[in-house]
């Protein structure tokens, strides 16, 4: 089978279908992270006109440079009645969303039918501290960029791992756990292409996936190139194959893992300025479980301190020649309002 089409086939089968550990003391302060900066104007990459229809809510957990802000886990907490740890237990299993394309976080292999990776056994880890015996008590369900989070707000899943980039815009739908993974978006070309830097991207096809952070750095930073929307990440993979789109447009993680499908193509890195294409990738939870959300973040900190979190990246990233990330530490500095 060619490699365009085990692209095409897997984006296909997409669209058919503990107690807490104590909190950190080594707290970032998110004035240390990067922020959004506004580029020259009248360059390749001038800043389209601000959005003033913005909700209240998303201009303040701006303003207060919120977007990375989760709660902090409790040592006390345990999973008690009325707890919605509690009724997953019950129910006997943890409904996770994961993507099926993303080599490495979460794939789907097509011998065996099992979603593999480092966001698939980050959910067993959960799973293992709510369900302490040897069987595996995740329930994949398959998303695309478009409703991983939906299904989190609607109650479908009751968390999601998909490389979601933590955003006020999503933090107004849904609630996150602390950073688990830092990446930045970056663009795959073919080995020919002639896009060097933010110049060349004026008047080119650019795929992304619709709905992600991606589209919206895309929009906002180089407004001059043309966007090609898609629902999943191999469709962009599969669309500069076919010389539809001039680049794609997207993580670093998951451009990595789409090399080894097709050698020639290749990442042209830092076309736009790292600070705007950084993302923090957040497990997105319903916001009326904000226990489960405390839960979750003890259970982050526990794989970190133990050193388990190092070895799932060795184990799923490191083969793919992903450039190296250092230990995420958590935000806590205060609650959403």
């Amino acid at each position: 089978m060619s490699r365009t089409s085990l692209a095409a086939l897997v984006s296909a089968s997409l669209l058919a279908g503990c107690t807490a550990a104590p909190p950190s003391e080594a707290v970032r302060s998110l004035n240390e992270l990067p922020t959004r900066t506004t580029l020259p104007v009248g360059s390749a990459t001038e800043t389209a006109p601000a959005d003033t229809t913005v909700p209240a809510s998303v201009r303040a957990c701006e303003d207060r440079d919120m977007a990375t802000a989760s709660v902090a886990p409790d040592p006390t907490l345990t999973i008690g009645p009325g707890t919605f740890m509690e009724a997953i237990q019950q129910r006997g299993r943890l409904v996770v969303g994961f993507d099926q394309n993303t080599e490495g976080f979460a794939a789907l292999d097509l011998d065996t039918g099992d979603i593999v990776g480092l966001e698939v056994d980050l959910a067993r880890e959960i799973a293992k501290r709510l369900f302490p015996d040897a069987d595996d008590h995740v329930e994949p369900f398959p998303l695309v960029t478009a409703n991983k989070t939906d299904r989190v707000a609607d109650g479908t899943v009751d968390l999601t791992i998909d490389a979601v980039s933590m955003t006020c815009e999503r933090w107004a739908q849904v609630a996150f756990s602390a950073e688990y993974y830092t990446a930045h978006q970056q663009f795959l070309v073919r080995a020919d292409s002639d896009i060097r830097d933010a110049a060349d991207l004026v008047g080119r096809k650019i795929c992304v996936t619709r709905g992600s952070s991606s589209e919206g750095i895309l929009k906002e930073y180089v407004p001059k190139a043309e966007p090609v929307p898609v629902d999943s990440r191999t469709d962009c993979l599969v669309k500069l194959e076919n010389d539809e789109v001039d680049a794609y447009f997207g993580h670093d993680t998951f451009l990595y893992g789409m090399l080894p499908q097709d050698p020639t193509v290749e990442i042209r890195s830092d076309i736009l300025d790292p600070k705007v294409t950084v993302s923090h990738y957040g497990i997105a939870i319903a916001k009326e479980h904000e226990d489960f959300v405390r839960y979750v973040n003890g259970v982050l900190e526990s794989l970190i301190a133990d050193g388990t979190w190092q070895e799932l990246i060795d184990r799923h990233l490191e083969p793919l020649h992903i450039p190296h990330v250092d230990p995420p530490i958590p935000d806590y500095r205060r609650d959403h309002a």
